[in-house]
């Protein structure tokens, strides 16, 4: 017999499974105005550029840190973990950038006011959906 803890449980993946699918089908519902897709690449690129400045800064620092000459591999091993994430994430499709973009604000990479000049019913979903993804992440 299952637990009421169980029951609770399951109950909280089928709402959060039915947030996701409801953030999915308003992504691919979208238009982007010639406008918004202009700010929507200015911020990616923004983030791109903050996230890979900080990477280097990691790397130049582990490198500055240490003498051992097999400090070079866990250099590379961190850069292609590093490079794995920037595939997965870095994605400008406007079909799932909602998703990135929510991703990068839960993240600290991008913030609101990059993204000034969205439509609201964009700047709702950004808001709904990076808010969720800092609590999964705490």
């Amino acid at each position: 017999m299952r637990s009421s803890m169980s029951w609770i449980s399951a109950g909280n993946r089928f709402r959060a499974r039915s947030r996701d699918f409801a953030l999915l089908t308003a992504m691919l519902d979208l238009k982007w105005s010639p406008g918004e897709k202009k700010i929507a690449r200015a911020a990616f690129d923004a983030a791109l550029s903050r996230e890979g400045s900080d990477i280097r800064g990691r790397v130049e620092a582990m490198l500055r840190a240490s003498t051992d000459p097999a400090e070079i591999w866990r250099v590379r091993d961190y850069l292609n973990d590093k490079a794995r994430e920037f595939d997965q994430k870095y994605d400008f499709r406007y079909s799932v950038l909602i998703g990135v973009f929510a991703q990068l604000l839960a993240e600290g990479w991008l913030n609101f006011e990059e993204l000034a000049g969205l439509r609201s019913e964009k700047l709702d979903l950004l808001r709904d959906a990076s808010a969720r993804r800092k609590r999964s992440h705490v």
